[in-house]
């Protein structure tokens, strides 16, 4: 493929070469044309027929022939715009090295990014040369990034790339490092027949697609569902959609999940067309292959991009500590306690009583002072009073056994 890549560069290199010769040849001979035409006019004579040649010669101006250049990385956004309007319409941004596009010029324009991925028209205007419009183009982004370049990037723009929805676009994945087991086994890479037969369908699809630039062919072959994977791609978004409510999957992440249904038909979209060709509908059996694939990358974004606000997350730790009281077979426990042996988070005090105001708000405690003022938190609120417990409370903690009255 790196051997064809380079051929394809030498061949638009002669390419260039040609259109820049037969440019020169057009613009003499238009002002051959011009000037025979400004010759008459000013004699006053009839210029028609060398209007003819002009309009037949401007017919007949040499194109510019379109670059096969696929594959991008250090790059403005106006560039790969301009690219992909001279190009062949796709691209790809693609780094083994992610952190030179991720700390590089091209995330300053998140929103055109979020554009070109969704084949949305952008124009791009210019002062000292032609302006344009971008359409129908078609963008990838395919990053390997250490977690500390990620980790810069989120500090640096996260809240713009979660809040425009750049992130949600992506199909995450943070696998365990394998250093150490990279043991060899005798076999070379890519000796397993799935992988020479893919790379073999890949560079069939990447000549079908130069074939239709050389022959300025543009337009899209549309991938179609079979009804089977219609009505079940229906059933799957309106189930995404649903957990982007309070309590669902996606109620952190709304970002995420607002794209993870076209995520799932792109996936099912590649898979179909790679085993069976661009002519063949979408089943059902490859939409579903597509939503395991899909639910996998969104488990790990999930995972890596935690989106659970920090209230939440105090709130599910003491819950956590509560009920590992409970389970102890204790009703009662002194706020301080909680301070002290509790989960970190409740280390702050104001965190601690926030947490605790809104699980007594929601009924689940109680929070009670005793006769020295102490802060007592009542586990079992709607039982009745116990008397038992209660006193064995006041014994351990050597308080004056009283009527306790709720402070919450």
């Amino acid at each position: 493929m790196e051997v064809s890549t380079k051929l394809g560069a030498i061949q638009y290199v002669e390419k260039m070469a040609t259109y820049e010769a037969e440019t020169e040849v057009f613009q003499d001979a238009v002002k051959v044309l011009r000037k025979k035409i400004s010759g008459r006019l000013k004699k006053e004579l009839n210029v028609d027929d060398l209007k003819c040649q002009l309009v037949e010669l401007r017919r007949h101006k040499p194109k510019k022939p379109r670059k096969f250049q696929m594959i991008f990385e250090d790059v403005t956004t106006e560039a790969i715009a301009l690219e992909l309007n001279h190009g062949c319409g796709s691209a790809a941004l693609v780094s083994d090295e992610g952190a030179t596009i991720l700390n590089g010029r091209i995330v300053q324009d998140l929103p055109r990014l979020n554009k070109l991925w969704s084949a949305e028209p952008f124009n791009v205007t210019r002062k000292s040369s032609e302006s344009f419009t971008v359409s129908d183009a078609r963008l990838t982004v395919s990053l390997m990034a250490q977690p500390s370049a990620v980790d810069k990037f989120m500090k640096k723009r996260g809240d713009e790339s979660r809040g425009i929805g750049f992130l949600a676009r992506f199909l995450v994945c943070n696998p365990s490092s394998s250093q150490g087991t990279r043991l060899l086994r005798g076999a070379l890479e890519g000796d397993c027949d799935g992988y020479q037969s893919y790379l073999q369908r890949a560079n069939e699809i990447l000549r079908a697609t130069k074939g239709n630039i050389e022959s300025t062919r543009t337009d899209k072959k549309i991938l179609r569902f079979t009804e089977e994977a219609k009505s079940y791609w229906e059933w799957l978004y309106n189930k995404i959609e649903q957990n982007l409510n309070i309590n669902g999957r996606f109620q952190y992440a709304r970002d995420h999940g607002s794209k993870l249904a076209e995520n799932i038909t792109r996936i099912a979209a590649l898979l179909s067309c790679i085993e069976y060709g661009e002519d063949q509908k979408i089943s059902v059996r490859v939409l579903k292959d597509a939503e395991i694939m899909g639910f996998f990358f969104s488990d790990v974004f999930l995972r890596y991009f935690e989106s659970t606000p920090e209230y939440v997350k105090d709130l599910a730790a003491l819950r956590d500590y509560l009920q590992s009281v409970r389970d102890d077979g204790r009703r009662f426990v002194r706020k301080n306690k909680i301070r002290q042996s509790g989960p970190s988070r409740m280390r702050n005090k104001l965190v601690l009583d926030d947490s605790l105001g809104e699980l007594s708000r929601l009924g689940e405690i109680s929070v009670l002072i005793a006769h020295n003022g102490m802060l007592v938190v009542d586990l079992y609120p709607c039982l009745p009073h116990d008397d038992f417990q209660w006193n064995s409370f006041c014994l351990e903690n050597k308080i004056q056994v009283s009527v306790n009255a709720s402070l919450l």
